[in-house]
């Protein structure tokens, strides 16, 4: 991949000018370029996902090796990056580790389908004891598939564990064929794919976030200043907020919160649907939909403690 360089861009609109800085034109250049390797992986993912899981029990043995295969990629091109960038204290491993740590929406799907499933063994197992006469100690008791999973599943994610799950592990879990079909009918593919190209497209947060910790000037959004733009947005429309005031203003919010489709919309409601404002959208938020049709890039909220982020795309 070519060195990625930023440049200050400006879009006049009805009298006044947008600009955006050379800093948020490289963290728009970055978003954009691992935009597109998620779509392309996470295609890839859909594709292994179809082609081997057909029931539970391949779900939990196949789901978590595909997820790890196809995100490996793109880490590894970040990581690429950092190194041609010059940033050399950080290993693979620990950059792998940290991005799956801060961005982990597929994995949440995949241990809340283990949490269903444990929560039927135990079931059956209460049903079991009730007619017996007593009640054994369920509380680590061996009964679940926390560990074996849940463990492995972090594992995998880290490049720690290879080995995946035994088909004999799920076969004689406690769980009864209309329970595994019903936990299956549960999982929702489009969902958790979607999730799936979400956690793969946010390795670009991971490397622009390493970079600006290494003292590269990058443009990086914050809570203060979402909030900011957030409370001018709403209240463009109180009757007493001057109106030869709105497009100022809404430049402003978009200036300082670049990703938020609501802006956008608001634009276009009070604008039209004019070349300016079609320019401003292409390069900043374009909504881009995948090969099946799947509307991939959502606005999404990711927690990161002091890196929170709202992207749009």
């Amino acid at each position: 991949m070519d060195r990625v360089t930023g440049a200050a861009r400006s879009f006049p609109i009805f009298g006044q000018t947008l600009t955006v800085p050379e800093s948020m034109d490289v963290f728009n250049s970055y978003r954009l370029i691992f935009q597109n390797i998620a779509f392309k992986l996470c295609d890839a993912a859909e594709g292994a996902y179809h082609a081997n899981i057909r029931d539970l029990d391949s779900f939990l043995e196949h789901f978590i090796k595909i997820y790890d295969c196809m995100l490996n990629p793109v880490v590894k091109e970040a990581f690429n990056i950092l190194i041609a960038e010059g940033v050399w204290t950080v290993n693979y491993e620990a950059f792998l580790e940290q991005h799956v740590a801060d961005f982990h929406l597929a994995i949440d799907d995949y241990n809340a389908v283990i949490d269903r499933f444990n929560a039927a063994i135990e079931e059956n197992q209460r049903k079991v004891s009730n007619m017996m006469g007593y009640v054994p100690n369920l509380t680590g008791g061996g009964f679940g598939l926390t560990g074996a999973l849940k463990g492995i599943a972090k594992a995998t994610a880290f490049n720690l564990v290879r080995d995946g799950i035994e088909a004999s592990v799920l076969r004689n879990a406690d769980v009864k064929p209309v329970q595994r079909v019903e936990l299956y009918r549960q999982i929702n593919p489009d969902v958790l794919l979607d999730h799936v190209f979400i956690d793969y497209w946010h390795v670009f947060l991971s490397l622009v976030w390493a970079l600006i910790q290494n003292g590269q000037a990058i443009w990086w959004p914050t809570d203060q200043a979402y909030q900011q733009a957030n409370n001018i947005f709403h209240n463009l429309t109180h009757p007493n907020f001057p109106q030869d005031r709105i497009l100022a203003a809404l430049l402003d919010v978009i200036r300082t919160d670049p990703y938020d489709a609501e802006y956008y919309k608001f634009m276009l409601s009070r604008f039209g649907y004019t070349d300016e404002v079609v320019a401003i959208k292409i390069i900043l938020a374009t909504i881009i939909y995948n090969s099946a049709g799947r509307l991939a890039a959502v606005q999404q909220g990711c927690s990161l403690g002091r890196r929170n982020v709202f992207l749009f795309a």
